[in-house]
């Protein structure tokens, strides 16, 4: 059973959008410069984005900005990148480069197609 079939049948009264497309996936995957585990692959292709059926929760954010989800998985890791690397220089050696590093990270996610 994958991961979106075991909340589907665990948390039904979720709401669960849209799949996320393989086009999708891999603009963030370039854009962070990482490969998503298989598991969560395969949930963002069942479903992109889940809230609380209230919305007031967000349980797994869109891959990027839409009108249900202000922030996203790529809007809060670069947010986060910058938070890390202001107080921890060092963490930069750790962290994967930027695919456009000079770019704004709000920008960068607001141009995409």
């Amino acid at each position: 059973m994958s991961i979106y079939e075991r909340l589907r049948s665990e948390l039904p009264s979720l709401n669960y959008y849209q799949p996320a497309t393989e086009t999708q996936i891999d603009r963030v995957e370039n854009a962070l410069n990482v490969k998503l585990p298989d598991w969560l692959r395969d949930l963002y292709l069942h479903s992109n984005g889940i809230t609380a059926s209230d919305s007031s929760s967000d349980y797994l954010l869109a891959l990027e900005r839409n009108h249900n989800f202000p922030e996203s998985l790529l809007s809060w890791n670069l947010f986060l990148r910058d938070e890390w690397l202001s107080y921890l220089p060092e963490f930069k050696e750790h962290c994967p480069e930027l695919r456009n590093p000079g770019t704004d990270m709000f920008a960068r996610e607001g141009s995409r197609p």
